[in-house]
């Protein structure tokens, strides 16, 4: 949230990620369009370097705050019961 992928030193000439892991990960990116510390254009640029890579990626903007809010919350939410617990068998019979 309100923040953006780490990256390699230029001189190190590292991937950002590796290839075959990205395909496995699934991404929540939420930028508010008021945080000085991320722009639209790096958010962007993340955001199409994983989908590029195979990632299934969900990307939020959020409307002119520089905190977090209800609706970041509400959003974070439903993606992880989505994606954590599709996972997951949520009955389960114990011996």
């Amino acid at each position: 949230l309100n923040g953006t992928m780490p990256r390699p030193d230029e001189q190190e000439h590292r991937p950002l990620f590796q290839m075959e892991a990205a395909r496995k990960l699934r991404v929540f990116l939420g930028q508010s369009t008021g945080t000085p510390s991320t722009d639209r254009l790096t958010m962007n640029r993340d955001y199409l370097s994983l989908y590029a890579a195979g990632s299934s990626v969900r990307y939020y903007q959020y409307p002119n705050s520089t905190k977090l809010t209800l609706g970041m919350f509400r959003d974070i939410n439903r993606w992880l019961v989505g994606n954590v617990n599709a996972e997951h068998d949520l009955y389960t019979i114990r011996d």
